[in-house]
């Protein structure tokens, strides 16, 4: 095999894609699709608009419960504002400051973080709080039926009610009820409040009844235990599982899907490719050039090199992500800690490199049998719906990384890439590691070797007419010096 063939093939189906826009358009689409889907929460909760609402209490004595309830609500949304707020924009000192001001203020929410930062002129000014989701609406005396009609008349015409829902409140044999109207019945947020709110208040009565000191029942329901999560694969010493430890396990199933959609992504270009080559000629006029194996040898290399270009882009664009949320301070540290383990990167170097030449020269193979990418769709259609179960495998990765389906879907050479790394953060023993590398080498190996004679007979055996009867295995037979002379 002569390199200097092989580098330039390897060269030219490089340049064929780093140089053109739709390349790097979906390359950039990843990074910009992570950044969507993160603030994506964001953008949602601010175009939401608020809930309008109203409580009618014909009891007239949960009405303020429910109210408090909804404040305490508001409290908390305004406390993790100003949480996050004060991570990335206040020292340490001033955001505990800033946030022991706030608990301590009993008052308004809105007024108690305005008060929390009011000796930080700037910090002040810079604070953008959420909207409140629920706002209390007076109705005057009106009756149910009457605001029925009234949310019944808004939604018929289309305009935007005054009202969104409200809140009826009776009595019944068996204690209080709840009616809660609203024409979102997909925004069930605050009947789920006005509920606990109630039942808190019917629980705190029943205890009353019976005699039962209600701050003893409160004071014992807060008891709880300190509890510590310990690994027993862990060195003495350090057996406690700290937040690093759980990034490990999300990190490992996230590499493996990272390395999925990688060798997935570009052994597609290696189809296209060879497609492209053979219905335009260009594939006869690399045959005159170079011989098949070093055909073969340089596609595998050139698109190999252009997956190290999506991995530099991706990488790249998840730091960035996370300098910009800086916020999350030692959270941060720990994502890249785990995706950072040496590990970690050895075995996503090592699984990519044996899942890529499996996948890539199973891909060739196949579009060198076709004349047509409707050709390629029928012959990949089966291959794909293989090749969709170490999703599966992932996901049950993700909850037990060492459990039965997951050992055994590992075991499985056509998976043992993507599940190996998955598993690798349980600590597997030593052995099944070096197995796995073993296992992915020979299979890797194998399946180079039969796809360069199922490439051979398909490029040169005419494509999907080599399938013909016995011709297909002739072929696979010839030697390779009667083509490449």
């Amino acid at each position: 095999m002569r390199m200097s063939s092989v580098y330039l093939i390897a060269r030219r189906e490089f340049v064929a894609y780093v140089t053109t826009i739709g390349f790097w358009l979906s390359v950039m689409l990843v990074p910009v699709f992570m950044a969507f889907g993160a603030i994506m929460p964001q953008i949602l909760a601010a175009a939401k608009p608020p809930t309008h609402f109203a409580i009618l209490d014909e009891t007239g004595r949960y009405s303020d419960i429910v109210r408090n309830a909804v404040s305490v609500t508001r409290r908390a949304e305004l406390r993790a504002d100003l949480q996050n707020f004060a991570a990335t924009q206040l020292s340490a000192d001033d955001a505990n400051a800033a946030l022991a001001k706030f608990d301590a203020e009993k008052g308004a929410p809105e007024q108690a973080a305005r008060d929390a930062l009011a000796g930080l002129q700037t910090a002040a000014a810079a604070f953008s709080p959420s909207k409140p989701r629920a706002i209390e609406v007076q109705v005057d005396g009106r009756t149910p039926d009457e605001l029925r009609a009234q949310m019944q008349r808004a939604v018929q015409n289309k305009t935007a009610p005054p009202l969104d829902a409200f809140l009826v409140i009776r009595n019944e044999a068996n204690g209080p009820a709840v009616d809660y109207w609203s024409a979102n019945l997909a925004d069930n947020r605050l009947l789920g409040i006005a509920e606990r709110a109630v039942a808190e208040a019917m629980r705190i009565d029943a205890l009353k009844r019976a005699g039962v000191n209600v701050a003893q029942v409160a004071a014992a329901e807060a008891l709880r235990p300190q509890t510590r999560l310990l690994s027993p694969i862990k060195s003495a010493g350090a057996e406690v599982v700290t937040r690093r430890d759980e990034m490990r396990f999300a990190a490992g199933a996230l590499l493996a899907f990272l390395l999925w959609m990688l060798v997935f992504s570009v052994a597609n270009m290696l189809l296209a490719s060879v497609l492209e080559e053979k219905s335009t000629k260009v594939m006869e006029s690399l045959l005159v050039c170079a011989r098949m194996s070093e055909i073969l040898a340089g596609k595998l290399l050139g698109v190999g090199a252009i997956s190290f270009c999506l991995l530099g882009v991706w990488a790249a664009s998840t730091l960035g992500l996370g300098m910009l949320a800086a916020g999350q301070g030692d959270g941060f540290a720990d994502i890249i800690a785990a995706f950072a383990d040496p590990r970690m990167l050895a075995a996503f170097g090592a699984c990519f490199v044996a899942g890529y030449l499996m996948y890539g020269a199973i891909f060739l193979a196949v579009g060198s049998l076709c004349e047509s990418p409707q050709e390629a769709q029928t012959l990949m259609s089966p291959i794909i719906f293989v090749l969709m179960a170490p999703l599966i495998g992932i996901l049950a990765a993700m909850d037990n990384p060492s459990s039965t389906f997951v050992t055994t879907m590992a075991w499985m050479p056509i998976f043992t890439p993507f599940l190996m790394l998955a598993r690798l953060p349980s600590n597997p023993p030593a052995w099944e590691i070096v197995a796995a590398v073993a296992l992915m080498v020979g299979t890797a190996f194998a399946v180079l070797v039969l796809a360069a004679r199922v490439f051979r007979a398909g490029v040169l055996g005419g494509g999907k007419s080599v399938l013909e009867g016995t011709r297909f295995a002739k072929w696979l037979r010839r030697p390779a010096k009667a083509e490449e002379g």
